[in-house]
């Protein structure tokens, strides 16, 4: 671009005023996009073509999808208009447009009540367009009018839709049928042939997509969020349990619901006064602008505006009295706490007295009316009572305090990893705590397991093949979206076999088992060697399921990186028997449970049994008990 300023080299200038860190990531994944074979350069701009670009919960993704629309502004002049779908919030649409404006100074940008606006620059300015639509009916469809034929003279459009997991998926895939939103989507999608850009933190749902959709992506891109940001293992670690972590009681839910009661349960008092003093640090001693705490309780509106007025009644007494004695011990207990990882706080008596008629506000943040604000509070000390509005999406700034007792039948991982709202960059590592009851941190901890695991099956897989691996017990996501969810899955603790083995695999095989017979019931090798041992075996399938997600399943399922393997040769058994198993090596694998078990029989392969008459080896594997591969 002679003369001026590019698109993308505007947006990182804009950008590194704000957040500097994030801009070599930006650039990086802006330019892999326009690079790439398998991405812009991929498409064809006569058919709908999809990618998805997948970060962590809150570590920049806005950043990096609105450098993709600059760089790709730069590149490709055939598309004139982008669309940027964000969830159904009025907070959330009017944060993205915000930062949109803000950001692509070199764009012309629309909020979606803006039609008339929007037509008057078609013919007035050059630059290109951007809108910005919730995922609701009614602008939906207002802009897919717009948005025909005519006004496009067939050029197509690029759409970003973030939070792809959510609303958008057809929720009546299994009916079969297809909801409304999803129907407006995908006629958006196809009739403009358009780019289709996908952006989540939590993508199973999305992989999960039959190959045929447009919702599922043929390519994808992922960034690793940058310093400082804490996330997954920061609040979740396996092995360790963090200081951020506060445990509290199962039941304090059905205390906070108790009608009759203004008593608070101990945990939310602790956290209370955690936040307290945390605020008071944070803006009258450090000097920041805004310090927020955000109670997660439950989806129910009712259970937030009686939360809200028991939390106001609470604050009230203690701010007008912070020295009352029936405080002192819970006060002192959170105070220690803070002081043991913030030495810098002072002494207790600085809070004691300073929170003397300290300014604290509390607003219910859910889809009740008036409940949606269009922007959230930006100074002081705020605490956020909220269920779904503020569990994907919406950040939070300057979040120090999370208190979290939501209950559920049923863990759908990629809905409650987005409750990560306490996940981010903008906190003081020193400070933040996380308050939950011991139960559901640790379904958190698998949680986390899982997602890792995703982000690095991501690295190295095709778009097509990448399966999801949950904890039993759990699922990836809901089931209305996924056709058949429950049939394309792996269970760990299961014995799986190849329903017609492949006779003519003796020869690699003899040489990769050379040294395992049957002197001992098994050994222990390296999970490179099992997959080896594996592929060798020439089988395209196993129990029906493709051999390479067995083999994705041996790499991040193998405990300490090991499998157990047991070889058995001289086998004569007859085609058509079952799993080919013996009772004996039948329960060494039971005998296993949090191991992957691959036992190699060597059959001899007669014509009177079935077979073709030549000997043959055939696996059984075994992925761990209570792991599950979800896979499309």
């Amino acid at each position: 671009m002679k003369g001026k300023m590019s698109h993308l080299d505007k947006f990182l200038e804009n950008r590194m005023l704000s957040a500097p860190k994030s801009v070599p990531s930006i650039q990086n994944i802006a330019s892999e996009f326009i690079s790439s074979p398998d991405h812009l350069s991929a498409y064809d701009f006569r058919q709908p073509f999809s990618t998805i670009l997948v970060g962590q919960v809150q570590s920049g993704k806005t950043g990096h999808y609105l450098g993709i629309a600059a760089a790709v502004a730069d590149k490709e002049p055939r598309f004139p208009i982008f669309l940027l779908l964000t969830q159904n919030s009025v907070s959330l649409q009017q944060q993205t447009l915000k930062e949109s404006i803000k950001l692509l100074t070199t764009f012309d940008v629309f909020d979606e009540s803006s039609q008339v606006e929007f037509e008057l620059s078609l013919s007035s300015s050059s630059s290109p367009k951007m809108v910005v639509l919730k995922k609701n009916k009614t602008p939906l469809r207002k802009w897919l009018r717009i948005l025909n034929q005519d006004l496009l003279s067939g050029r197509p459009l690029f759409i970003i839709d973030d939070e792809a997991d959510s609303t958008g998926l057809n929720t009546r895939v299994n009916v079969p049928d297809q909801s409304d939103i999803n129907e407006i989507l995908e006629e958006l999608i196809s009739t403009t042939n358009a780019y289709f850009l996908q952006v989540t933190a939590t993508p199973q749902a999305i992989f999960l997509q039959n190959k045929v959709s447009v919702f599922r992506p043929k390519s994808h891109l992922q960034f690793k969020p940058g310093t400082g940001y804490l996330g997954g293992n920061f609040f979740f670690p396996e092995s360790t349990m963090p200081y951020s972590y506060k445990q509290t009681d199962n039941n304090e839910l059905n205390l906070l619901r108790n009608p009759i009661s203004n008593e608070l349960p101990i945990g939310l008092k602790k956290a209370i006064f955690t936040f307290c003093i945390t605020a008071f640090y944070k803006l009258k001693i450090d000097n920041d602008t805004e310090c927020n705490f955000l109670i997660h309780p439950s989806v129910r509106q009712i259970d937030h505006q009686l939360i809200l007025t028991k939390i106001q009644f609470f604050l009230k007494e203690f701010l007008q009295n912070p020295s009352d004695p029936q405080y002192s011990q819970i006060f002192e207990e959170a105070y220690q706490d803070l002081l043991s990882t913030k030495p810098q706080i002072g002494p207790k008596d600085l809070y004691i007295n300073g929170l003397l008629n300290f300014q604290i506000q509390v607003h219910v943040l859910n889809s009740g009316a008036g409940n949606q604000t269009r922007e959230l509070p930006r100074n002081g000390a705020n605490i956020f009572i909220g269920g779904n509005v503020l569990s994907r999406g919406l950040v939070i700034p300057s979040l120090q305090t999370i208190y979290y007792c939501r209950e559920s039948r049923q863990l759908l991982i990629d809905t409650f990893w987005q409750h990560s709202r306490a996940f981010g960059y903008d906190r003081d590592e020193t400070m933040v705590r996380l308050f939950m009851p011991a139960d559901m941190y640790s379904n958190f901890v698998q949680m986390n397991r899982s997602i890792m695991r995703l982000f690095e099956v991501l690295e190295t897989n095709h778009s097509f093949d990448v399966p999801i691996i949950v904890p039993a017990g759990m699922l990836p996501t809901r089931r209305a979206v996924v056709e058949d969810m429950a049939g394309n899955c792996i269970v760990g603790g299961v014995n799986h076999f190849p329903v017609v083995p492949n006779e003519e695999n003796e020869s690699d095989l003899d040489s990769l088992l050379a040294n395992f017979d049957e002197t001992q019931d098994f050994y222990v090798i390296d999970k490179d060697l099992a997959i080896d041992i594996l592929i060798a075996s020439e089988m395209e399938e196993i129990g029906g399921i493709p051999r390479e997600y067995f083999e994705i399943g041996i790499e991040k399922l193998a405990k300490n990186d090991k499998v157990v393997l047991a070889v058995r040769r001289n086998r004569s058994i007859s085609a058509g028997t079952g799993t080919l198993l013996s009772p004996n090596d039948r329960q060494l694998s039971m005998s296993h449970p949090g191991d992957v078990v691959l036992i190699l029989y060597k059959l001899n392969g007669e014509i009177d049994k079935g077979w073709n008459g030549s000997p043959f080896w055939t696996p059984n594997i075994k992925m761990p008990d209570q792991q599950i591969i979800y896979f499309k």
